[in-house]
C-alpha cells in the first residue's frame, strides 16, 4: 500500500507534529509512505529517513495553480492507493486535484470550528467525536496518537504544590482565566506556562498586574515537556474549544494528575471528576489539593488502562484498517 500524506502548513504545530509521527509509524508499519509538503516546511525535520518526500515549490496559497499542477505530476509519478489529506485547506486543495488526475482521497478533521469542505468528502476520519458531530454525514473517529517513551514513568514531586500548562499562547487556550484562577486561589500554588504565541505580551502583563510573577512563569518553547509533567502534581488545560489535544494524551503517559474543559475528546474519554465543568476553577483547584493522593492514584490507574489505544502504533494500525476499506470500496466499484 502507498499512502500520499499532504498538510497545507509549513509550520511545526500540534497537527504537523502528528502528520510527521503517523508518516514516520506508517512507514514502519510496511506502508510505503510518500509526503508532499512546502519547501523548507519546519515540520519536515521530524519525518524519518523512511518517508520519501516531495517539496511543492509553488506558493502555500490554495489559488496558487502552480500547486495543482505540482501535486498532479506528483500523484502521476507515484500512483498512491491513498491521498490522505489533514486539515480543511489541505482537503480543499486535494479534492480540486481529484479534478485534474484519478485519485482515492481521505480527509482528517481536526477541530470541530471550520471545514465545510468536509461535508462534500465520502472518506472522513475525525479526532473526536465532538469534531465528528461537526460533520453533515457519518465520519470515522480515530483519536490522535502519540509516540510514548516507556523509559519515562510519573513521580510525585514533593514541595509546594505545582501546576503545568502546555499550549499556544493564545485567547482560545483561556491562560489568561487560568492565571487568574491561580491567583484568586487560596492554596499555595506554582503554575507554569509552555509555550509561545501572540498573547505572550498580554499575559505578561496580567502577571504583572496581579503580582504572581514568583508564583506564574511563562517558559516559551520547551523540548522537555513530558518530564515536566512527570515533576508536577497537575496538568491542566483550560481550552474553550480543542479539535484533540496532545498535550492530554501526554497527560496520560506522564503526568501525575490531570483536568481539563469539556473539550475535544476530554469528555468522551475522562471520568467526571477529571472535568472541570460548572465550577469555577480555582474551586476545583481546592478541591483536587484537598483529595489529592486519592484522585492522583485513581488517575494513575485510569491512565494505564487507557494510554495504549493513544501510541502512535496502534493509531497508525487503525489509519491502515481504514485505507485498506476505502481501497477495498473503490474497487468494488469499479
Amino acid at each position: 500500500m502507498k499512502v500520499l500524506m499532504f498538510i497545507a502548513s509549513s509550520l511545526d504545530g500540534g497537527a504537523e507534529k502528528v502528520v510527521a509521527d503517523l508518516s514516520n509509524t506508517l512507514a514502519l508499519q510496511n506502508v510505503d509512505v510518500v509526503v508532499a509538503a512546502f519547501k523548507d516546511s519546519v515540520w519536515l525535520k521530524r519525518l524519518s529517513d523512511r518517508v520519501k518526500v516531495h517539496e511543492l515549490t509553488s506558493s502555500e496559497e490554495w489559488y496558487d495553480p502552480r500547486l495543482y499542477l505540482q501535486l498532479r505530476r506528483i500523484v502521476a509519478d507515484e500512483q498512491p492507493d491513498i491521498v490522505h489529506s489533514n486539515g480543511a485547506k489541505a482537503s480543499k486543495i486535494i479534492l480540486r486535484v481529484s479534478r485534474l488526475i484519478a485519485l482515492t482521497q481521505v480527509a482528517t478533521k481536526h477541530n470541530s470550528r471550520k471545514g465545510k469542505i468536509f461535508n462534500r468528502l465520502a472518506n472522513v476520519t475525525a479526532v473526536s467525536g465532538m469534531v465528528a458531530d461537526s460533520i453533515s454525514h457519518p465520519a470515522t473517529v480515530i483519536y490522535n496518537g502519540v509516540q510514548r517513551d516507556p523509559a519515562l514513568q510519573p513521580a510525585i514531586p514533593d514541595g509546594e504544590f505545582s501546576i503545568l500548562a502546555v499550549g499556544r499562547l493564545d485567547p482560545i487556550k483561556r491562560f489568561d482565566w487560568l492565571i487568574r484562577e491561580v491567583a484568586d486561589s487560596e492554596i499555595d500554588c506554582s503554575l507554569d506556562i509552555v509555550g509561545e504565541g501572540p498573547q505572550r505580551a498580554e499575559l505578561e502583563a496580567l502577571i504583572d498586574e496581579l503580582g504572581v510573577e514568583s508564583r506564574v512563569r511563562l517558559l516559551g518553547q520547551q523540548s522537555d515537556v513530558a518530564q515536566r509533567m512527570m515533576q508536577k502534581h497537575l496538568v491542566v488545560i483550560a481550552s474553550r474549544s480543542e479539535g484533540f489535544s496532545l498535550v492530554m494524551v501526554e497527560a496520560l503517559f506522564y503526568a501525575n494528575l490531570f483536568i481539563s474543559t469539556e473539550v475535544g475528546a476530554a469528555p468522551e474519554l475522562l471520568p467526571d471528576e477529571l472535568l472541570i465543568k460548572d465550577v469555577q476553577l480555582s474551586d476545583k483547584l481546592a478541591q483536587v489539593v484537598a483529595e489529592y493522593p486519592a484522585l492522583s492514584g485513581q488517575y494513575r490507574s485510569f491512565a494505564e488502562d487507557q494510554a495504549r489505544r493513544f501510541e502512535m502504533p496502534t493509531v497508525a494500525a487503525e489509519y491502515v484498517e481504514y485505507y485498506r476499506s476505502r481501497i477495498t470500496g473503490q474497487e468494488s466499484r469499479h
